[in-house]
């Protein structure tokens, strides 16, 4: 018997599955598409899975409340350990969850974070990111490069655009400028999308160079502190790769500065603003830190540590600290809520705990 899909031909799946490992455009893309697919017939789990997670990455914005974001976030994981699990419980007694894991070679912390967000408190922000990611990966090794078209078209091959040149980028930055200046709260409008979408086409290397010598991250003759709020969102806005590369080429720079003369410098002290401004949102912070003993990274370690309310981190900072000489500050973790924030529930008049159309 022939399964129906919602696919026409076999090209559309492989497009499908570039889109979404592909840029933050590309990503924006593949969520219009399958919405389009929906209309045909029943997604595939797996692709609808691939949707909530992608969803969830791209909700994570500063605009939003991180409470909700956090939401995002535990309910796509906590759908992706469902749907995975459930369909492969056979029998009249449910299996262990960990078991079937193990059998579908599904990390056991998808397993354990499912338990954390739908019995206990929420995890933090840093952790589901990391997990978003890793659900992101898992599904692509489980079902993305397993699922390859049988037939290809006998279309030609995209021709792909070239990516943007060090000038383009330029003037993408003075465009995003010359719009945010007007009303750097306000949300992003269509010019503001567009040029994201064009700047997330760029080569991550290029748009990062750009950012550090084209005197984008530390301006001359003006104070970092007021232009980390018209650049940051920008490069939260284009991702991972973007902010963690250039958190990279920062913690690389002060590493290799000649320091009695930089720790005093105005440069050292906006690479400490950008680097408190990155550090939430590098996922690969802690290995970095941690593999350059150097005071100042003891005390982002430290940092990082309050954030995540990890004493595992302050340790680390510790241990650092006490090679390097640096002075920490307490272990003081950020406090973490536990409910939603927007307060109790209030009691209407005239309400009465009777079901509708019961007298």
């Amino acid at each position: 018997m022939q399964r129906l899909v919602v696919f026409k031909e076999p090209d559309e799946f492989e497009q499908l599955k570039r889109l979404f490992y592909g840029t933050y455009a590309d990503q924006k893309r593949a969520l219009a598409l399958t919405k389009a697919y929906q209309v045909r017939g029943h997604l595939p789990a797996s692709i609808h899975l691939t949707c909530l997670v992608v969803s969830a990455l791209h909700n994570d914005v500063p605009q939003n409340d991180l409470y909700a974001i956090r939401q995002t976030y535990a309910m796509a994981i906590i759908r992706l350990v469902n749907e995975i699990l459930d369909s492969a419980q056979v029998g009249r007694i449910a299996a262990p969850l960990h078991a079937l894991a193990r059998e579908l070679k599904l990390p056991s912390s998808f397993v354990e974070l499912r338990h954390a967000a739908t019995h206990e408190d929420l995890p933090t922000i840093y952790l589901l990111r990391d997990m978003a990611r890793r659900a992101l990966d898992w599904l692509y090794d489980a079902y993305w490069a397993k699922n390859r078209p049988k037939r290809l078209s006998a279309e030609p091959e995209r021709v792909e655009p070239s990516p943007l040149t060090a000038d383009e980028i330029k003037n993408c930055f003075r465009s995003w400028r010359r719009i945010r200046r007007a009303d750097i709260n306000a949300p992003l409008d269509g010019s503001a999308t567009k040029l994201v979408e064009a700047l997330a086409g760029a080569d991550v290397a290029s748009i990062v160079d750009v950012a550090l010598k084209r005197n984008i991250v530390v301006p001359s003759g003006t104070s970092t502190a007021s232009v980390i709020p018209l650049w940051g969102p920008l490069f939260v806005k284009l991702g991972s790769p973007v902010v963690e590369s250039l958190f990279k080429s920062l913690v690389a720079a002060r590493n290799e500065a000649d320091w009695p003369s930089f720790e005093t410098s105005d440069l050292h002290k906006s690479f400490d603003l950008w680097l408190d401004y990155l550090l939430p949102y590098a996922l690969d912070a802690e290995s970095l830190l941690t593999s350059h003993p150097r005071p100042w990274n003891a005390l982002l370690l430290a940092k990082l540590a309050n954030a995540e309310a990890s004493p595992d981190v302050y340790q680390m900072a510790q241990e650092m600290a006490a090679v390097t000489g640096a002075s920490l500050p307490p272990y003081e973790p950020a406090a973490v809520p536990t409910s939603n924030p927007t307060g109790p529930w209030k009691r209407v008049q005239n309400w009465s705990p009777r079901p509708l159309g019961v007298k």
